[in-house]
């Protein structure tokens, strides 16, 4: 799986905004790709997640995530045309919008859900250390 942002309206990839407005590297840090756990939800049922832990955005606004599936490994290797040989994309779904604050005006950490709750104790959000790329 992996992971980039988009503006506001979700149409604009802006990975790059904080190159260009900033002379910073990328406006998403951390790991931008994610494998596969096969933990049980929030109710006891198995499933299938992709855990992003370590995910910053250097700049305040109002953003988007997309994540894509990504076919890799002999599947994607075989594909001697069409679509999926240039794109190995599976699927592509992007998130609700969020906000990033400022340190000052930051309202707070929410409370964790059932499902993050089950995926934590399963031990599957360990964070990764994240290095300073500037």
């Amino acid at each position: 799986m992996h992971c980039s942002i988009l503006d506001e309206s979700g149409e604009q990839d802006v990975s790059r905004k904080a190159e260009l407005e900033y002379d910073r590297l990328n406006l998403l840090m951390g790991s931008v790709t994610a494998t596969p756990s096969v933990v049980k939800d929030g109710n006891g049922k198995e499933g299938c997640f992709f855990v992003f832990n370590d995910l910053l955005c250097r700049t305040t606004g109002s953003y988007r995530l997309m994540f894509r599936v990504v076919m890799i490994g002999q599947g994607a290797e075989g594909a001697s045309s069409g679509p999926e040989k240039r794109r190995p994309f599976l699927a592509t779904v992007k998130s609700d919008i969020f906000n990033v604050y400022n340190a000052k005006e930051f309202p707070g950490v929410s409370e964790l859900s059932a499902l993050a709750l089950s995926i934590k104790a399963q031990g599957c959000t360990k964070r990764r250390q994240v290095r300073n790329l500037h």
